[in-house]
């Protein structure tokens, strides 16, 4: 969808029936962050993102924070809705920026 859809990531749309050869993927680009503090808003009805997989991304980049003693820094919201920014979750975000901003 990132590549076709939406071209936001061209180069994605190399890979249509080759996922398994994307040369990254979302755990090893949350786990290089650390052990920086990272907000991930992952609601449970995402289309693009399903709930199975962001937890087990988060599961694996949670150990590399782990390592940093900085396992408390990666928040994960993943609130029982579908892919938008409502007030709320907007609110959330906010309030984690202030307690967080240097």
């Amino acid at each position: 969808r990132y590549s076709v859809e939406r071209p936001l990531i061209p180069r994605l749309g190399l890979f249509i029936g080759n996922e398994g050869k994307v040369p990254y993927d979302f755990d090893e680009i949350l786990g290089s962050l650390a052990p920086r503090p990272v907000y991930v808003l992952a609601p449970k009805y995402d289309r693009d993102a399903h709930d199975a997989d962001v937890r087990a991304a988060l599961g694996a980049a949670r150990r590399v924070y782990e390592l940093y003693e900085a396992g408390d820094k990666l928040h994960t919201d993943t609130p029982w809705d579908y892919n938008h920014l409502a007030a709320d979750m907007q609110d959330r975000i906010l309030l984690w920026m202030r307690q967080h901003a240097r």
